[in-house]
């Protein structure tokens, strides 16, 4: 449910290809028990319709062009799916005032448990405690694609069952704790991180946001990227573009939910963004602070 406009996304995508071919770190194999491999293609993904109860760790790749948002849906009680699945879309309108109403109904009717933005190469494992229940991974790029109905048919029900794994969760070694008060937003996280290392993500704030990286240029500095976001923020989109590359990370975090992300990005400097507008004041989240530059070694 990000606010890209044409012009970033296909800088970020350019630059993304770029990087495709490169070779990238196992993500999450040292998790030998509740893992949930996710395989993205352009035609859909796949993965096991059934799993045991615990904290459960999904692989997440795509060859797509485009990549993927994967996010992980519980239904709130009474919501349904067909009720759902417009907002999502309405949420990833590049008209601010209809984003903020598709974000605000989702919240409404789903909790995000967590998700994955990955890339052609990139992949992301993402962590969640699950219960008994029923629950749907969604790629929000079909709704990019082919609306609410592709979105519908490529959507895939996931059914945790009575029996419990004991696998432990991976050890995060940092944590990123989103925050939202007073008009200003942050990332509060340390500002260097070991490549592959998993991330603790907890959204303190009392809406759904993300958490994703993107590559910037060397050099690039706090103050350029607040001009930045400054600009993208009333909408003036001549302004200098930092990104080299596209998102991966976390696309979709509900409030007062935790999830444990682990990427296989290469070396260097990054940007962990989020490109939500603030449901409150309908600024973009982003504008308001919250972003953080970090250097991953």
């Amino acid at each position: 449910m990000s606010l890209f406009t044409k012009r970033i996304t296909a800088v970020v995508t350019a630059g993304a290809l770029l990087t495709a071919g490169m070779a990238q770190p196992a993500v999450a194999r040292e998790q030998a028990g509740n893992v949930i491999e996710v395989v993205g293609t352009s035609a859909g993904f796949t993965m096991r319709d059934s799993n045991s109860a615990g904290q459960v760790t999904f692989t997440v790749s795509s060859s797509h062009p485009q990549g993927g948002l994967f996010a992980l849906w519980t239904l709130r009680p009474t919501a349904t799916l067909d009720d759902a699945l417009p907002y999502a879309k309405m949420g990833l309108s590049d008209t601010r005032s209809e984003s903020i109403a598709g974000g605000r109904g989702l919240q409404q009717r789903v909790e995000v448990l967590g998700g994955a933005a990955v890339l052609p190469g990139q992949p992301v494992s993402f962590t969640a405690q699950l219960r008994p229940g029923t629950y749907y991974l969604v790629n929000y790029q079909d709704f990019r694609e082919g609306g609410v109905p592709q979105a519908a048919a490529r959507l895939h029900t996931l059914t945790i069952t009575n029996r419990y794994s004991p696998a432990p969760p991976p050890l995060a070694h940092a944590t990123a704790v989103f925050t939202l008060a007073n008009g200003k937003a942050a990332y509060w996280m340390p500002t260097q991180l070991r490549r592959g290392q998993p991330l603790r993500m907890i959204n303190a704030t009392p809406q759904l946001s993300e958490a994703v990286f993107m590559p910037v240029r060397p050099g690039t500095t706090q103050e350029q990227m607040r001009q930045f976001f400054a600009a993208a923020d009333k909408e003036e989109w001549d302004v200098d573009v930092p990104f080299t590359g596209g998102p991966v990370g976390l696309p979709a975090l509900s409030p007062n939910h935790t999830t444990i992300i682990q990427t296989a990005l290469q070396p260097g400097l990054y940007a962990l963004v989020t490109w939500y507008p603030d449901f409150r004041t309908g600024r973009m989240l982003a504008a308001e602070g919250k972003f953080e530059l970090v250097t991953i070694v």
